[in-house]
């Protein structure tokens, strides 16, 4: 077995014990720290806690045997003070506003510094996060966030210092609700009426310069500040054995949650434009809408936590990465009412105006449960998505394995390229494999522009896919299709590369629709549906329990088997 470290700070550290295990170590083991037994875990990510600045530790892994398997020597890293919130008038009570006096500790706080939450539950509205500063929250220490939006504050959408000299900016039919101008003036332009973008080639030109602050579904729009929230922050950790509670529930935030009053839900986490933040250890849960939304951020890291919405919580995403980049995310445990991870990109203001794709994502060892997708990506990826790779990961309960969602009018940027899934292990997952080039999303979802199966021209509005590997995945007791694979006929699909890949389905298999896509109906037990794909590689492909044709290939250029 390799014991390697993930991340460490003055007062914590992460390991990784890779015995072969997917989320779980194949058998439990006793951690000794400087000799002696610390924890004992069955989990490949762990976390130690309650160490000390600046020392050096020794850390050991053995079997319940006493038989060792690794070890490793690391020191912790410096901390210049500790500033502990409670002397700064926070009452931990569960009643009392802690926002301001969290607040006030956080920007007292130097670099190198921690500012310590004891245990206690914090009432707060949202709290902002200042660069070279970690937070701690120790085991009992429970943020719980208000849900009176008149306590929050706002974010708009984007504030301009210059604005551009172009009198039609838009086109005439371009916002669906007819009103001309930029959608961060408008604030309900979540699509074009069209489906073709906002703006034309003059739009957005020189001289515009814009802060994005507020942000909804890819487009810039006013929405609630975070619960906690960084902007333009660097060299922040947010650790411990503590949680953060958003408080979200049907009765607030949940309620009407299409409609935006005042502003748009916030996130529990949203960083913005952020660079080398790390989170480790915290519970987080109850989310207003997306919990974890890095925006314009690198260098990021998300490890050995969990996230926990309900099942039927609305648009609770776990980790959605908006043209990110060097993203590592481990050892966390997903469990929701909506896509575990989404890697985004923007829509197509965002993403024809920024060209910022999320790219260099590793996704390892974590557990996804009861989401709609395990790795979705899209549908707002305007800004194109490459690079991603998600390996030794377990996916249960989920409606969709990988999710790919896009549509015509995502843009030329819109490119998707060297996805990469391998060991992985399903369970209960309605469809393993989705791509799904006609997403009835935004107010055109549904027209004949998006839904047409018929060859369009090639324009500045039409996405594209590119290369996707499969490789050592096994699902069982799946439910709906095994794979469906459906390109733009204007614009295939380039490769599907599948190898090593067994799935089987339930014998009790449930039916329902394999994308969201007008025209496809529910079905069950669907063995590969491809269409619109250049060139397809299956390499020792198994399917059981299909019923009906088990390849079902339409306009697909090479099949090798």
């Amino acid at each position: 077995m390799n014991i390697r470290l993930i991340m460490k700070t003055a007062r914590s550290v992460t390991l990784e014990l890779d015995d072969g295990g997917i989320y779980n170590t194949k058998e439990p083991y006793r951690i000794l720290q400087n000799g002696e037994e610390v924890k004992r875990t069955d989990t490949v990510i762990t976390s130690l806690y309650h160490l000390q600045p600046d020392t050096d530790y020794m850390i050991l892994a053995e079997d319940l045997h006493g038989a060792t398997l690794g070890s490793f020597a690391f020191r912790t890293d410096r901390e210049s003070f500790t500033l502990d919130v409670r002397e700064f008038g926070a009452k931990g009570d569960g009643e009392s506003d802690d926002t301001v006096c969290i607040q006030a500790a956080i920007m007292a706080c130097p670099r190198e510094g921690r500012v310590r939450i004891p245990e206690g539950i914090y009432r707060i509205t949202s709290i902002f996060l200042k660069s070279g500063v970690n937070i701690e929250l120790e085991k009992g220490a429970h943020i719980r966030a208000f849900t009176d939006r008149s306590k929050f504050a706002i974010f708009p959408g984007a504030i301009r210092s210059i604005c551009p000299d172009v009198p039609d900016a838009c086109e005439p039919d371009v916002l669906a609700d007819g009103k001309r101008g930029c959608p961060a003036d408008v604030g309900q332009g979540s699509s074009c009426g069209t489906g073709r973008g906002y703006l034309n080639a003059a739009a957005g030109a020189a001289g515009s310069q814009e802060l994005q602050l507020g942000t909804w579904e890819g487009d810039p729009q006013k929405m609630f500040t975070g619960i906690v929230t960084g902007v333009d922050v660097s060299d922040v950790t947010i650790y411990g054995e503590g949680s953060i509670d958003g408080a979200a529930s049907h009765e607030n935030w949940w309620k009407n949650e299409k409609v935006m009053v005042t502003a748009w839900r916030p996130r529990l986490l949203f960083l913005n434009h952020c660079k080398n933040v790390r989170v480790q250890g915290v519970l987080l849960h109850d989310s207003p809408s997306w919990t974890v939304h890095p925006y314009f951020c690198e260098q990021l890291l998300f490890s050995d936590f969990a996230i926990e919405n309900p099942q039927v919580s609305p648009n609770t995403d776990g980790i959605d990465p908006e043209s990110c980049r060097d993203v590592t995310i481990c050892g966390i445990r997903f469990t929701l009412g909506d896509d575990c991870i989404a890697v985004k990109s923007g829509k197509i203001y965002m993403g024809r105006k920024y060209k910022t794709p999320s790219s260099n994502i590793h996704i390892y060892q974590c557990l996804m449960e009861n989401g709609h997708g395990a790795v979705t990506v899209g549908s707002e990826m305007a800004g194109g998505v490459n690079g991603l790779v998600v390996e030794k990961c377990r996916f249960s309960h989920t409606d969709r394995g990988l999710r790919i969602k896009t549509r015509r009018g995502r843009g030329k940027d819109a490119v998707l390229d060297n996805i990469i899934f391998r060991d992985l292990e399903m369970d209960q997952v309605m469809s393993p494999f989705t791509a799904n080039a006609f997403y009835f999303c935004d107010p055109d979802g549904r027209t004949e522009f998006v839904r047409s199966r018929e060859k369009y021209p090639v324009d500045d509005g039409t996405p594209s896919m590119k290369r996707f590997f499969f490789e050592n995945i096994h699902a069982k007791d799946c439910h709906v299709a095994a794979l469906w694979f459906e390109g733009l006929p204007e614009q295939k699909i380039e490769q599907i590369q599948m190898r090593n890949i067994e799935i089987s389905f339930a014998a009790d298999a449930k039916s329902d629709v394999p994308i969201m896509s007008e025209g496809v109906d529910a079905c069950s037990k669907k063995g590969v549906f491809v269409r619109n794909v250049k060139r397809l590689v299956l390499d020792n492909v198994k399917i059981e329990g299909c019923e009906g044709e088990l390849f079902e290939l339409h306009d697909v250029d090479e099949v090798i088997h």
